[in-house]
């Protein structure tokens, strides 16, 4: 699992928490909340107004270095909200039908007014300036290389079914070295200490996945930062070929040495 997708994920969940009509229920990779059968049938199995966040596909094709896999290069993300006419209360005051969670009146127009409305609170939640998760979930890629916005509905049983799925291409950042000792202001510390602020349950993985309890060779990262070969770091010069002081072993690969 790559840190950088790990970590635009939940930056931009928390990011969403309590800046949408649908309040808290912003929720990280939940799958089958919408549903497209064969026959283009939309499936929304949702009570009430949700946003959902995934990240897809990525590619990375450009200005990789040896062989370093810890480019993220172009990477998709996807928010995506859906609403029913199930999702519907009755205002006590009002006895009017509304959307549950929302309180806009359960009409035709409403719903893809609601839509609207959590497109536009999504993208202003995202570029706010005074949003911690938000700022870190920018720090996290060059920019925005596509934006697109997709629509599906359908109506089955008397129920009318409306999905919008907001998709960003970022021009995703690779992930650190495995271990890399990192100085705090990095985009990447500063999201280890807000997790461990704000949601400590999420501490534990991000600091496996950025190797902070280990300490590294300086000579294996900087191979693993590149994919380089044990014989081309001696080429390179920055590993030594003999006569160093053995703090370790290393695993030779037959495939490392030269072609005779």
């Amino acid at each position: 699992m790559s840190l950088v997708r790990y970590a635009l994920r939940l930056c931009a969940v928390e990011a969403l928490k309590g800046r949408t009509l649908v309040g808290e229920n912003v929720r990280n990779s939940r799958i089958g909340a919408i549903d497209i059968a064969a026959d283009g049938t939309l499936r929304i199995n949702e009570e009430r107004g949700f946003v959902d966040v995934f990240t897809d596909d990525s590619t990375a094709d450009e200005n990789i270095d040896t062989r370093d896999l810890r480019e993220n290069g172009m990477l998709a993300m996807n928010f995506e909200t859906g609403i029913t006419t199930t999702m519907v209360e009755t205002d006590e005051q009002t006895a009017e039908s509304v959307i549950v969670g929302v309180g806009i009146p359960a009409t035709d127009d409403a719903f893809e007014a609601t839509l609207d409305i959590l497109d536009n609170q999504i993208v202003r939640a995202l570029t706010d300036p005074e949003n911690e998760w938000a700022e870190l979930w920018r720090k996290l890629s060059g920019g925005v290389a596509k934006i697109e916005r997709r629509r599906i509905s359908s109506q089955d049983d008397g129920v009318r079914r409306a999905a919008r799925q907001l998709r960003i291409t970022l021009k995703a950042k690779a992930d650190p070295t495995w271990g890399q000792e990192l100085v705090e202001t990095s985009p990447f510390m500063r999201f280890k200490a807000l997790v461990e602020d704000r949601i400590p349950q999420h501490a534990g993985t991000v600091a496996l996945m950025m190797g902070m309890e280990v300490e590294g060779d300086p000579v294996a990262m900087i191979r693993a930062a590149f994919g380089q070969t044990a014989s081309e770091a001696k080429a390179l010069g920055y590993a030594l070929a003999s006569d160093a002081p053995i703090s370790g072993f290393t695993i030779k690969d037959a495939r490392d040495e030269p072609a005779s």
